[in-house]
């Protein structure tokens, strides 16, 4: 079905900060580290159930202004819109076990840092890498449209780490050249976790070409936005594509099977609202998460 760009606009989402990423802590006399539980992918699981089922210490009488808050903060490049994503006990590349937190923001830089300190040498983060590669983030400006509360397009979806913790995946929107000369793209990365660097022959430009109700059956990055988190499963990850909140044109939203070694991977086109996303987990429409 295809989106005629009616009147709805963007909503502003919240994110997580502009300019730094908050650190928060229950202050009841146990280790940082003590019953942590992997966030691998958004809202914990392929569900997206948001359930810990774990927890055994945080209650409305001890989640409270006086025993939890923010612990510090670490500065980053850009607005985050992803949810950060956390994995414990992490033999990083300087040769030393760390829980750590993975972020990425709109300016297509992704980092780890240590997600229970600034003291000494983890005050900077582990790694940080930008998957800009020459080019830029997508500058919103280009589409004539306001009130989406970003200044570019970059990493907008949440990535995922494997289960085995050593491979985050993750996609960027990515512009090279200006005007009619314009080349917009988005490509996979996937990232060692311990270093930063590219794996996998990396990076992945996403393609796609399908039948689709209109006719219009060639996935074009101009008029998509990649805003649901990716998915992970039986070693396939699920990438999903909206429009890009502008509103401004007919589209399609898109969904896409890459596996990550493999130099192209399969889009089907279908129907598209920013206001809802297609849960990848269990093939139904949820609200935009």
């Amino acid at each position: 079905m295809n989106h005629d760009g009616g009147t709805s606009r963007m909503p502003r989402p919240q994110p997580l900060s502009t300019l730094a990423v908050m650190f928060f802590v229950l202050s009841l006399g146990f280790s940082l580290a003590w019953g942590q539980n992997d966030v691998l992918t958004q809202h914990n699981d392929n569900t997206r159930s948001g359930l810990n089922a774990n927890e055994t210490l945080l209650t409305p009488a001890n989640v409270n202004v006086n025993s939890f808050g923010k612990l510090f903060t670490q500065t980053v490049d850009g607005i985050i819109v992803g949810q950060p994503l956390y994995a414990s006990q992490v033999l990083m590349n300087d040769g030393l076990v760390h829980n750590v937190v993975y972020v990425a923001t709109q300016n297509n830089t992704v980092y780890a840092f240590d997600a229970d300190s600034t003291q000494g040498n983890n005050a900077a983060p582990l790694w940080s890498v930008s998957l800009n590669g020459g080019a830029t983030p997508d500058p919103i400006a280009d589409y004539g449209c306001t009130g989406t509360a970003y200044t570019e397009i970059g990493i907008m979806g949440t990535p995922v780490i494997d289960p085995g913790k050593a491979t985050l995946y993750v996609v960027a929107k990515t512009v090279t050249g200006t005007g009619t000369s314009a080349v917009r793209s988005f490509s996979l990365h996937a990232l060692d976790i311990t270093t930063g660097n590219e794996l996998l022959g990396g990076p992945v430009i996403i393609t796609g070409t399908a039948a689709s109700s209109n006719g219009s059956g060639t996935f074009n990055p101009v008029y998509q936005m990649q805003r649901p988190a990716l998915l992970l499963q039986n070693g396939v990850v699920y990438i999903g594509f909206g429009g890009n909140g502008c509103d401004e044109y007919a589209y399609n939203g898109w969904l896409c099977l890459q596996l990550p070694n493999a130099a192209t991977g399969s889009c089907v086109p279908g129907h598209s609202r920013w206001e809802k996303r297609f849960d990848l987990a269990r093939r139904k429409w949820a609200g935009c998460g």
